[in-house]
């Protein structure tokens, strides 16, 4: 098995691996969470991280359209 990839991105280094082993770790990460926290604490995370998501992706969409500068 080989080491995966890095790249650099705008002087940030970011380790790409393939979708399965992605998806994997995100659900290993939400796991350990819920098993941690109370489901008031589960509720408010999730919709602050759905939040950032759809934010992000806003943003992304604009730059696309619009241009980085816009």
């Amino acid at each position: 098995m080989h080491a995966p990839a890095a790249h650099s991105y705008n002087n940030v280094e970011v380790v790409l691996v393939n979708p399965c082993e992605l998806t994997a770790s995100i659900t290993a990460v939400a796991n350990a969470l819920a098993c941690k926290l109370t489901e008031d604490e589960l509720n408010l995370l999730g919709v602050t991280l759905t939040q950032l998501g759809d934010t992000l992706l806003t943003i992304a969409t604009h730059r696309s359209v619009c241009g980085k500068d816009a």
